[in-house]
């Protein structure tokens, strides 16, 4: 617990259990939906192993809600030329907010061009539901494909 603690580079803290004090619970350090995301695994790496005796059970972290107004910081961006924004949230609110910024950079007077990246996880199906969700030139999914556009 005071490793996860200590390495601030991490996306979890962690402290005993309340109610168990053999459990440890791990927290997102920053909150939202993007906090339920967090990999938490065991023996990441070839050759890594449990100590003997040591039993885990990992509970995929949950109850992130909500995310940021990006207002403030599109507003913040100026006249600025950004050609590549990375935004770690991918809600529709967000995304709309920034492909909107993206259009309005985008025009004959300005041609500022500006591509927005996002990662999602999920399942096939999953990730094809929310692709469809998006109808914009300028969002880039993970794997670097532009989503359904029908300008």
């Amino acid at each position: 617990m005071a490793a996860i603690n200590a390495d601030t580079l991490l996306p979890v803290s962690a402290v005993v259990n309340g109610v168990n004090p053999a459990k440890v619970d791990l927290t997102a350090r920053h909150k939202g939906e993007s906090g339920n995301t967090i990999d938490l695994r065991l023996n990441y790496y070839a050759g890594e192993t449990t100590p003997p005796g040591l039993s885990c059970v990992i509970v995929a972290i949950s109850g992130g809600t909500g995310n940021p107004d990006l207002s403030a910081a599109i507003a913040a961006m100026g006249d600025t030329w950004w050609t590549d924004v990375i935004c770690p949230y991918s809600d529709g609110a967000s995304l709309t907010a920034l492909e909107a910024e993206a259009t309005s950079r985008n025009g004959p007077l300005v041609m500022q061009d500006m591509a927005i990246y996002c990662a999602v996880r999920g399942t096939y199906a999953g990730l094809t539901t929310w692709a469809g969700t998006r109808n914009s030139e300028h969002t880039v999914n993970r794997r670097g494909i532009r989503t359904p556009y029908s300008g």
